[in-house]
This record gives structure tokens, sequence and C-alpha cells, in this order.
């Protein structure tokens, strides 16, 4: 009973810690989280919670900002691509978002 609410209140900590964490994607969750030494099974049922649609949507939005002030840098997808992978998402989600970005601006 006593690792039960050990467990319930991990799951709390998480849930508190996460608008904390805005702007963050699942990777950078993930290891924050356990470097507070929450379990990978705690993480993962916590970050089941985060709206994917809504996570895509801030990364593009992150990533528009971002490009308004280095599209007239020659190097901005690599600048854009490192941000994005900074903060913490994926490879493919990051790549996704800088390629419409591409096809919307030619």
């Amino acid at each position: 009973m006593a690792s039960s609410g050990k467990n319930m209140w991990m799951i709390f900590d998480i849930r508190r810690l996460l608008p904390s964490l805005a702007g963050w994607g699942t990777v950078k969750i993930r290891h924050a989280l356990s470097l507070k030494g929450i379990s990978r099974d705690d993480i993962s049922s916590a970050l089941k919670e985060i709206d994917e649609a809504k996570a895509k949507t801030r990364l593009e939005r992150l990533i528009d900002n971002k490009y308004r002030n280095r599209k007239d840098d020659p190097q901005w997808k690599m600048k854009l691509l490192r941000f994005g992978l900074g903060r913490g998402y994926e490879y493919d989600a990051v790549s996704e978002v800088i390629n419409g970005i591409c096809r919307d601006n030619r």
C-alpha cells in the first residue's frame, strides 16, 4: 500500500511539473523527469496524457516564430533544426515542420 501511495504522489508530481515544461518536446521532458528520479513507467504514463495535436501546433508555432527572425540567414534550416531538437522534439517532427515552411515559402 505504501508503494501505491508513493506511486500516486509521483504521478501527481509529474502532472504538477508538466505545465512548467511547456514548449518542451517529449524527449526533453522525459530526460528532465528521469533526472528527478521518476521511474520510466510513471514518465511514460504521464507523457501519454500529452495531446499530440497540441504539441505539434506548439512546435509549429515555435519554429515559425524562430524562422521569422532567421529567414535571411543562409543556414536557417540547420539553425531551426538545432533549435527544435534542443527543445526536445523528435527529429522527424522538427524536419516535417521545417519542410512545411520550405514548401510554404517558395
